[in-house]
């Protein structure tokens, strides 16, 4: 067992013992994908946990392989993450109903996991070619950044053209950076402890 599925079987154990405590929060998760369920069991939380980690259900998260659950975690831990950023884009949502908003949060975060064995070639890179610093540093914001890493993808032999904004972000908290959203006024994106030397080192940096 992985320490990957250990943490989604800890959630399911915290969820449940929160539920119980009937804690307003435990229950209005478990309330969002059961409605009116009667003693609950602990496979019914793991449920909860696997719908809010982008799985259809606990066996599909079980199944899933390692990269898709790294990141699921890091879905899981930031639920506003989606392949276009920090934030889902609420003017794309305006003219949408409830059941449509749903799909399109699902679907836009889903495709993260789709795409995790591109997301952990990102982050590998990111690993190898950028330092971190001790602060966030915001003159590189995470949509300037996916353009470096586009342009730089073939040097490094990964044969793709194109990074979402998600993408950079999950695969840069994969790599081990920290981040801190922009103002919501600029957009979906977040600013990273990533050091400017290292990212104008990259053959994809233009000033």
């Amino acid at each position: 067992m992985t320490n990957l599925v250990v943490f989604f079987k800890s959630q399911a154990k915290f969820l449940q013992k929160d539920f119980n405590n009937r804690k307003f929060e435990a229950m209005y998760r478990f309330e969002s994908v059961f409605l009116n369920k009667e003693n609950p069991t602990l496979m019914n939380f793991q449920h909860v946990i696997a719908r809010e980690a982008e799985f259809n259900n606990w066996n599909e998260l079980m199944s899933a392989s390692e990269n898709e659950l790294k990141v699921a975690q890091v879905l899981y831990k930031n639920l506003g993450l989606n392949k276009s950023g920090i934030r889902f884009d609420f003017q794309e949502m305006k003219k949408m109903n409830k059941i449509e908003k749903r799909q399109y949060q699902n679907e836009n975060r889903r495709e993260l996991i789709n795409n995790s064995d591109f997301i952990m070639k990102i982050s590998d890179l990111l690993t190898k070619k950028i330092r971190s610093t001790s602060t966030i540093r915001k003159i590189h914001s995470s949509y300037k950044i996916k353009h470096i890493i586009e342009r730089s993808l073939l040097t490094f032999g990964i044969d793709e053209t194109y990074v979402s904004n998600g993408e950079l972000i999950v695969a840069a908290i994969i790599a081990g950076f920290n981040f801190s959203p922009c103002n919501p006024y600029e957009g979906l994106n977040v600013y990273f402890n990533m050091q400017g030397k290292s990212l104008m080192s990259l053959p994809g940096y233009r000033p």
